[in-house]
């Protein structure tokens, strides 16, 4: 007979919440076009009714998966067609954004759902094509398209690159953003789950950087950067463009390169959009998101505007009104001057007889910083500075 003892045993029944960054007021959307969909896994009955369900924060969505047979001691973990949206779902909640998640590539065509961005969450046509077409539907929603490109697997890139799939790379939409590449993680794991690393491509932290700067700045500072374009939770990047081949890219294909900086960290490091006129400031994400925010802003007070009469008290108020909320822009250093004209000259006596509102609203947007010139000059000791 064995001695007396005691025995103590531990079960692991859940998956650990990893780190997020503070919430954001931000919101991405992506799609889940697998079989099934992470809406006939995770979503309610009134989320499948509506073909979308909404995911609040990372831990709600680690909460999730424990609460349903692919968490827990005896679950799988994310696992077959829905693994690598579940997982470009739990990195883009890292960043504090809210995401709506959708099983239909038409749902988001409803723009009374109200998202900031769309990323994709695989880099193939399905996903791309969804991306594109709900941004062309919605004004103010700016898609995060993953690629690949010529060169990205093996090889070098050349001048002359272009994005894959080819329906990114044919877009002329200011609204699309393209980013290249994918980054290895560590997946989830309990004491039945051993799988170590996950690949997944990096629209959803370049979405999550977004959020991030939603939070920390403004929506139209650009996301790129060392302060805002930090990529959380890499391994390793499947591929680390060389400055030459980030050239290419950003030149060529209008593809965003995330890079990894020796001794510093991993970064967006573009913030260039797929607008086809190459001298327009909306070849700049910063610049489109400024104006999206403006429209979206004027526009709910044009709409206070409808059914009044077009007299000078009814020009001043939205005159007013327009005039303090782009100043407030100013002094957040979105644009550096502006002006509304709300009068007699564009509201002649025709546009008030036609049962119209005319204002013109002149802005100059502010730039980001794309190129730094360091000048070190070396002198002689008996040099004067």
């Amino acid at each position: 007979m064995a001695r007396p003892n005691v025995t103590v045993s531990i079960i692991d029944n859940s998956f650990v919440v990893a780190g997020a960054e503070a919430g954001s007021t931000h919101i991405s959307g992506m799609f889940s076009l697998s079989t099934p969909s992470l809406v006939t896994l995770f979503g309610v009955t009134a989320d499948k009714d509506n073909d979308y369900m909404t995911v609040q924060s990372l831990a709600d969505w680690i909460g999730l998966l424990n609460g349903t047979t692919y968490g827990g001691a005896t679950g799988t973990g994310p696992t077959g067609d829905w693994k690598q949206d579940w997982y470009s779902a739990y990195n883009y909640l890292s960043y504090g954004g809210a995401l709506k998640i959708a099983e239909t590539s038409t749902t988001f065509f409803n723009t009374s759902i109200e998202l900031d961005t769309i990323f994709t969450s695989q880099i193939n046509t399905a996903h791309v094509s969804a991306v594109l077409n709900t941004i062309a539907e919605r004004e103010n929603t700016i898609g995060v398209v993953g690629v690949t490109y010529a060169g990205y697997a093996s090889g070098t890139v050349a001048s002359g690159v272009t994005a894959s799939p080819s329906a990114a790379d044919s877009t002329t939409d200011n609204k699309a953003f393209l980013v290249g590449g994918e980054k290895v993680i560590l997946g989830l794991s309990n004491q039945t789950v051993g799988e170590n690393f996950v690949t997944i491509p990096l629209a959803s932290d370049v979405a999550g950087c977004f959020a991030r700067t939603d939070r920390d700045a403004n929506v139209w500072s650009s996301p790129a950067g060392t302060r805002r374009g930090r990529i959380l939770n890499v391994v390793r990047l499947i591929k680390n463009p060389k400055a030459t081949e980030q050239d290419a890219l950003y030149d060529d294909a209008e593809i965003n390169s995330v890079i990894g900086i020796p001794g510093e960290g991993v970064y967006l490091f573009g913030d260039k959009t797929k607008e086809a006129t190459s001298t327009s400031s909306l070849t700049r994400v910063n610049v489109v998101r400024l104006i999206n925010y403006i429209k979206k802003t004027l526009g709910r007070s044009a709409r206070s505007v409808l059914f009044e009469v077009n007299d000078a008290g009814t020009r001043s108020l939205f005159t007013n009104a327009a005039t303090g909320f782009l100043q407030q822009i100013k002094e957040g250093r979105g644009i550096f001057e502006y002006k509304v004209v709300c009068d007699e000259s564009n509201n002649t006596a025709a546009i008030i007889d036609s049962n119209q509102f005319v204002a013109d609203v002149f802005i100059k947007p502010t730039k980001s910083v794309n190129f730094v010139k360091l000048r070190i000059t070396n002198l002689n000791t008996d040099a004067v500075l």
